[in-house]
């Protein structure tokens, strides 16, 4: 079904976004 796909797609942007916002803070915590 494609509503499952997309739902996974989803999950997975999320997940990148976050992980992109915890190394950013990573940065942010060396930078201090």
């Amino acid at each position: 079904r494609a509503d499952i796909r997309y739902r996974q797609l989803n999950d997975n942007r999320q997940l990148l976004q976050s992980q992109i916002e915890l190394e950013q803070k990573q940065n942010d915590l060396i930078i201090l």
